[in-house]
């Protein structure tokens, strides 16, 4: 266990800390900057990368100071290295339910009746004296929360490491000692209230004052978001986006095809489009976690429809349209292409998104986003071993 918490244990032992701030946050959108658009664009949080920061000694805040941000109990430290991505800064703290670390934001405008999404890259360090799983608590407020003997007060709007997430995260929470982003399923705020601060804390399943008995987290790329109300057209709206193949052809080029089903029809067009990929390593000394290009190479045909393309050459989209009708259960062939895997010793794990568009005779359209993977690489590719990381129905306007 880090020697700073080893220090802590005598402080725990001797006086009652005010039980764990709750986290409270929601996805962010918000253009603080131009590199925090890299990873969150609209992003609601200020330096949700936390790579806005000063560094002293061990890097406890307060002293160190974290742009936009603020301690809420205790003294998270920030990590002047880089963390889930290229860019330095990411936070470590630790807790449990009644005791522990915590980061508040304040000052935003978080609107009641509207809902919000947020995602964090979190992992679990290697502690082996202490619980081998975390979760982290998200909490909404006005100004910052409250705490009594019993705990926070402030409502959780998500607890990042538990099913409810993507990818779906298994009790008792998050043991990955890897880079993760993670989402929370969308949160509604309450129709009569507003809140103007996020706060967020590391916990597992253990209720009492003891510096053995806490989880330490990893958080970096914090990213609250505003999501647009469903369009009305499509709430009946249903789809299957089976994945049935990946072939891997080498050099991170792949063989890609899902089987589509619509409940809708005659469909006159269908879009495919990578919105998002990403990378993990097997080690550290691997490579830096993070995103990476993916791009649509060729798209094969499809009946019921006439044409099929890829809209720009090292793009993202590919199309099939003309003619329509039904699609239940055809496969949508496409080649894309990632970076090459690492050579070695080393492995990573790839996971990809890609939005599916549907478009009726009416012109109106229902957007379906599916993600796969993670996918261990550098050799055959068994899609049964798929993690299916978001299935999330909306409609375009």
């Amino acid at each position: 266990m880090p020697s700073k918490l080893s220090e802590r244990r005598k402080l725990l032992t001797a006086m009652f800390i005010v039980p764990l701030m709750f986290v409270s946050f929601i996805t962010p959108f918000q253009l603080s900057s131009s590199a925090q658009s890299e990873f969150c664009p609209g992003n609601i949080l200020k330096n949700g990368d936390f790579s806005s920061f000063t560094s002293l000694g061990i890097g406890d805040f307060p002293p160190s100071s974290v742009s936009n941000w603020t301690t809420s109990s205790n003294t998270p430290q920030i990590s002047n290295v880089p963390g889930c991505d290229s860019k330095t800064g990411f936070i470590r703290m630790w807790g449990n339910k009644a005791v522990g670390e915590s980061i508040s934001q304040t000052g935003l405008s978080i609107k009641g009746g509207h809902t919000y999404r947020l995602s964090a890259c979190v992992q679990h360090p290697n502690t082996p004296n202490l619980p081998q799983y975390v979760r982290v608590n998200v909490r909404a407020s006005n100004g910052l929360p409250a705490y009594t003997a019993n705990g926070p007060t402030a409502p959780t709007i998500g607890i990042i490491g538990d099913p409810s997430n993507t990818p779906s995260i298994q009790p008792p929470g998050i043991t990955s000692q890897s880079w993760t982003t993670i989402t929370l399923a969308n949160w509604t705020a309450p129709a009569n209230s507003s809140f103007d601060t996020i706060t967020l804390n590391p916990e597992n399943d253990f209720s009492v004052n003891d510096g053995n008995k806490v989880s330490w987290v990893w958080l970096d790329n914090v990213c609250l978001v505003e999501v647009a109300p469903p369009n009305e057209c499509c709430l009946r709206f249903r789809s299957e986006t089976k994945l049935t193949s990946l072939s891997d052809l080498g050099s991170g080029l792949y063989n890609f095809t899902t089987s589509l089903s619509v409940n809708q029809s005659p469909i006159t067009r269908v879009t495919a489009d990578i919105i998002s990929s990403s990378i993990t390593y097997s080690s550290p000394q691997c490579g830096n976690a993070g995103s990476v290009s993916g791009y649509v190479i060729s798209a094969g045909n499809v009946p019921p429809f006439n044409n099929s393309s890829v809209l720009v050459a090292n793009g993202h989209e590919a199309m099939w349209f003309g003619g329509g009708g039904q699609v239940n259960g055809q496969s949508f062939p496409m080649q894309i292409k990632f970076p090459p895997p690492p050579t070695g010793r080393c492995r990573d794990f790839l996971q990809f998104c890609v939005k599916y568009t549907f478009t009726d005779t009416g012109c109106r359209s229902c957007e379906v986003i599916q993600c796969y993977g993670p996918f261990k690489r550098g050799g055959n590719i068994n899609i049964s071993d798929e993690v299916i990381e978001l299935k999330d129905l909306k409609a375009v306007p």
